[in-house]
């Protein structure tokens, strides 16, 4: 998949994620989460949110995210 958009290290990305309301996997809402874009990769984005964690966000998830968005 192609570049949705081009992002510069330091760039902030929302992604809506969904959060599980108890042990038993019930999908439970979305919310809006915060991630720092480290480098961006040809098929892919490495972030971190505001507790350090790393997560590799597709362009396709990128791409859906942005289409749900307007």
């Amino acid at each position: 998949m192609s570049l949705v958009m081009h992002y510069k290290p330091g760039d902030e990305i929302i992604i809506m994620e969904n959060f599980l309301q108890d042990e038993d996997h019930v999908k439970g809402e979305k919310k809006p989460v915060k991630y720092r874009v480290i480098r961006q990769y040809p098929h892919f984005v490495l972030c971190k949110n505001k507790n350090g964690i790393k997560r590799s966000i597709l362009n396709a998830d990128l791409y859906v995210d942005a289409k749900q968005k307007g």
